[in-house]
């Protein structure tokens, strides 16, 4: 896998970045569109067309009529390495070093494409083998995978509900300031919130002893269980 990945990387630095989101789109079952990948990896439409293009050319992309783009054997072999090795970065940023979580998303991106394998391995045993990102997103073909994703919105949740945070998607990621929201107030996964009103852009609840006003913007893109699930059952639930 590292030759495949230093090779396709010299002749063709941005692939990681988008195999890995198209995979991340497929996976919850939406279109691959231009607009969504340029929506999410802020970059212009034009740019978006012209790499998947390239994509396709190097046999990692087809097109479906009905889906769009879908990822070949090949890109979804290699869609799923760059994120596995993302998402260990980012647990070992954050875990270990004490990284904010939109700082470990922005150097992890730059780390992974240098890692080796032998690192990578003795990081993962390092950390436990963790099956999340910090932010709750699940390695691709993990245990609770089909669990987390299907998870319902904090924005499902009604008033004197409570629930804990388990997952802010992928997409939610992109959305600017939400995971820097998430770590300035605190609401990491695990986090219990004890659900109130809301109004037209805003979701109150109660977090340990402290109000807090959750954009909904921000709120559809937080994945929720009951406070009263028994997380146990869930293995590695992070904290």
């Amino acid at each position: 896998m590292d030759t495949d990945i230093v090779s396709l990387c010299e002749q063709f630095p941005a692939a990681p970045r988008y195999l890995s989101q198209v995979y991340l789109i497929l996976r919850e079952n939406e279109p691959v569109v231009g607009a969504r990948i340029s929506e999410r990896l802020h970059v212009t439409p034009s740019s978006v067309t012209q790499t998947l293009k390239r994509l396709e050319q190097h046999g990692l992309l087809s097109r479906e009529p009905s889906r769009g783009y879908t990822l070949t054997a090949t890109g979804e072999r290699l869609a799923k390495h760059y994120i596995s090795r993302h998402y260990l970065l980012e647990r070992l940023l954050v875990d270990e070093l004490g990284v904010a979580w939109d700082i470990a998303d922005d150097e992890a991106e730059r780390l992974q494409m240098v890692l080796s394998t032998t690192l990578e391995h003795h990081i993962a045993k390092r950390l436990g083998h963790p099956d999340t990102c910090p932010h709750g997103n699940p390695f691709p073909g993990s245990e609770r995978e089909a669990y987390l994703l299907h998870a319902p919105t904090l924005t499902d949740s009604a008033a004197g509900d409570r629930v804990r945070v388990i997952r802010v998607t992928e997409e939610g990621e992109a959305v600017d300031g939400l995971l820097r929201f998430c770590y300035e107030h605190r609401l990491m996964l695990g986090s219990v919130l004890a659900i109130g009103t809301r109004n037209s852009t805003v979701l109150h609840a109660r977090f340990g002893d402290d109000d807090i006003d959750i954009p909904l913007d921000f709120a559809r893109h937080m994945r929720v269980e009951p406070a009263t699930r028994s997380r146990a059952a869930e293995p590695d639930a992070a904290s």
